[in-house]
């Protein structure tokens, strides 16, 4: 019988071994890499800086552009009396708005209520005379008050009013006209379709 000796060094695996020169040739690529990386990122720092640079610039000049408008236009102080004519405007809209739901709860339009009355009243327009009270009542009841610069303005005012459609066949029974103290040139009046003694029982 014939024995084979399998651990003849031929039959061993030989391990490969890199040469100098290969190894060499490695470490020399790592090196250009890590050259041509250190570059890259030396560009990039460079151009970000100058970036940096130009926004900070940028952000001066804006800053100062802002400091000599705050100074040409400096702001204006709060002004209370706008806020006064604010709140009296509110009040007044508010006011107004409330005649407008009562005069709608009226039913003041064409057909009904005392549409025309209102509509005869508004085109009696005098410069020198104006209205303080309107009191209107189904049955002709009229009470008007108000002022005017002179009397003869609301002798005037009453023979106008008479002509109007809605006033038409209205006796104005009681007409009282008397001078203002207060304000001199001016007098004051009132127009009823009630008598004198029946105003003053009320």
């Amino acid at each position: 019988m014939q024995q084979v000796n399998l651990y003849q060094p031929l039959l061993r695996k030989q391990e490969k071994v890199f040469s100098a020169k290969t190894m060499l040739q490695g470490n020399l690529l790592v090196l250009l890499g890590l050259i041509l990386l250190f570059s890259y990122t030396a560009v990039q720092t460079r151009n970000m800086q100058t970036q940096l640079t130009q926004v900070r610039q940028q952000h001066d000049e804006q800053m100062k552009q802002l400091a000599t408008l705050t100074a040409q236009y400096p702001p204006k102080e709060k002004d209370n009396s706008i806020k006064g004519r604010i709140e009296q405007a509110q009040a007044q809209l508010q006011h107004e708005r409330k005649l407008l739901v009562a005069v709608e709860q009226l039913g003041l339009d064409g057909d009904s209520g005392f549409f025309e009355h209102l509509s005869g009243l508004a085109r009696q327009d005098l410069p020198q005379l104006w209205l303080q009270r309107i009191y209107l009542q189904s049955g002709n009841q009229v009470d008007l008050a108000g002022s005017a610069h002179q009397a003869e303005a609301v002798a005037l005012y009453l023979q106008r009013l008479t002509e109007e459609k809605a006033f038409n066949g209205t006796a104005f029974q009681s007409v009282v006209i008397a001078r203002q103290e207060e304000q001199a040139g001016q007098v004051s009046f009132t127009l009823s379709t009630e008598p004198p003694q029946a105003e003053e029982a009320q």
